[in-house]
């Protein structure tokens, strides 16, 4: 759990280098229900599955990116005014998906090892998400991955996403 931690730290300091935030950002307090599947291809599906559902949904105060929970997670205001997620069983599998029309960062934690993959767009460092295969669309509330590809953080594993989310208001 620390390293996840410690890998949502350096994907929210790429967004921000992306975007221009300030260290105050914020997540919009309101968490919408989100609705969609991810499909996963690649060498470790075998490790976690194929499929990533989604539950919750918070967009960034400055509305260019997205973060996308599971299930097994509870998205709730934070005292700060931001927002906090729960895992309401540790010992379920559970993903946190956080999205740009730039960059994609994916955590999937299974039998209580994480597993993070991450892709930019100009590739900087890490691998390219791929030509076209991002489409955020806040004001229509739309997430569409085409074939997107994100690189493991330990092993350099390649895993594609494919598949489209929707979000409405709680």
């Amino acid at each position: 759990m620390k390293y996840t931690s410690i890998y949502f730290l350096l994907f929210i300091a790429l967004i921000c280098c992306n975007s221009g935030c300030s260290e105050s950002e914020k997540w919009n307090e309101s968490p919408f229900t989100a609705t969609g599947t991810i499909t996963l291809s690649g060498d470790d599906t075998s490790i976690f599955g194929n499929v990533l559902e989604a539950n919750y949904l918070a967009i960034g105060t400055n509305s260019e990116e997205i973060m996308i929970v599971d299930q097994t997670q509870v998205v709730e205001a934070a005292q700060d005014g931001g927002f906090q997620i729960t895992t309401t069983d540790p010992t379920k599998s559970h993903f946190n998906l956080m999205v740009t029309n730039e960059d994609i960062f994916v955590s999937i934690t299974d039998n209580n090892l994480t597993h993070v993959y991450s892709c930019t767009t100009p590739v900087t460092y890490n691998v390219g998400c791929g030509l076209f295969s991002i489409n955020l669309d806040i004001n229509n509330r739309t997430l569409t991955l085409t074939q997107a590809t994100v690189r493991s953080f330990d092993t350099d594993r390649i895993l594609n996403l494919s598949g489209k989310i929707t979000w409405t208001e709680n």
